[in-house]
């Protein structure tokens, strides 16, 4: 278990203590198991409801066990290597409805600064199709306004240039012109600005969790955890 993670070497025991458990009520004396055997215990666990995520988790417990028994000289060699871990199916992301999109952008008080920006922000996201940690790290610099495009920084630091709307260029547009010397003071910043205004910035952003949490996000009923898996 070196170089693992507390928790992970708290699951990779509790995986080996039950498999040590099986292979007692089996009679099964562990330096005599087979990869016939191995693959009885994870059909055991399937059996009592252990998804294939749990079960992927199963294997790698039990090829760090059986490494374990190769160095002890219990096993000659690995029979865990034998098993493919299954592959853990991804679950698609929650979608906003086009009336709750609607709703949102609509319920920003545009007649301050502060609603100026949270409109051209949510725009960007919706038309662009941002992620929000990519949103509050969206520069000026990488905005051109004419061509109506914008360079977005991804992750693993990937860049790609990105259109955006008619809609998107008019609040940017207004935000720009009459709303974001706001927050900036006259400093270089992100597209999203800063100032004492709000908590939990960023480097000069305010952060993906207070945008999921804002105030506008709130008043039509979609506020959610920065990690929640939503898609405008």
């Amino acid at each position: 278990m070196e170089r693992r993670s507390a928790q992970t070497a708290s699951t990779y025991k509790l995986v080996v203590e039950t498999f040590l458990h099986w292979c007692v009520e089996n009679r099964i004396k562990l330096s005599a198991v087979t990869i016939q055997n191995l693959i009885y215990f994870l059909a055991w666990r399937r059996t009592n409801n252990c998804s294939p995520l749990t079960i992927a988790k199963d294997i790698s417990a039990l090829r760090a066990f059986g490494s374990y028994l190769v160095r002890q000289k219990i096993w000659k060699e690995n029979l865990v290597f034998m098993l493919d871990r299954p592959k853990a199916s991804r679950s698609l992301p929650k979608v906003l409805s086009v009336q709750q999109v609607e709703t949102l952008l609509s319920v920003v008080d545009t007649s301050t600064p502060i609603g100026k920006r949270d409109a051209a922000l949510f725009e960007m996201i919706y038309s662009c199709g941002l992620r929000i940690s990519e949103a509050c790290t969206l520069l000026v610099d990488n905005l051109h306004l004419n061509e109506q495009l914008v360079m977005v920084c991804g992750k693993g630091d990937k860049e790609r240039i990105v259109p955006f709307g008619e809609a998107a260029k008019k609040k940017l547009e207004a935000y720009l012109d009459d709303g974001r010397s706001y927050f900036t003071e006259g400093r270089v910043e992100a597209l999203s600005g800063t100032g004492g205004t709000f908590r939990r910035y960023v480097q000069g952003a305010y952060s993906p969790s207070f945008v999921c949490n804002s105030s506008s996000c709130r008043r039509c009923g979609l506020a959610f955890g920065a990690g929640t898996a939503w898609s405008f």
